[in-house]
């Protein structure tokens, strides 16, 4: 059994991976498909994250990412929100379910 997937880019992977109509395709291109998918994924957890704040935390949280590092910005959200792991879980499994038509 292989080890599942950790990070947004591991299962983005993982995903197109299972796709039958990328085989064989320019390894280029294939690149390029994982960094837009990626970044497409990364929206939707990011406006799902946002859709779970007040909007008094939605301020905070706009300041806080003008100056903090990413561990502080992952630290204030799961301070915050602590479903945050079911939301993103539930992000990346809708996304994968459209992307290969389930």
């Amino acid at each position: 059994m292989t080890t599942p997937p950790q990070t947004i880019d591991e299962f983005v992977t993982w995903v197109l991976d299972q796709d039958p109509s990328l085989e064989g395709i320019d390894p280029d291109v294939r690149q390029q498909l994982e960094a837009d998918y990626v970044e497409a994924v990364d929206s939707r957890i990011t406006r799902a994250i946002f859709d779970a704040l007040t909007e008094d935390q939605v301020a905070e949280m706009g300041k806080l990412l003008d100056s903090a590092s990413t561990a502080e910005v992952q630290d204030w959200v799961a301070q915050r929100v602590p479903n945050n792991s079911d939301i993103v879980a539930g992000v990346l499994l809708q996304w994968k379910d459209e992307y290969l038509g389930a």
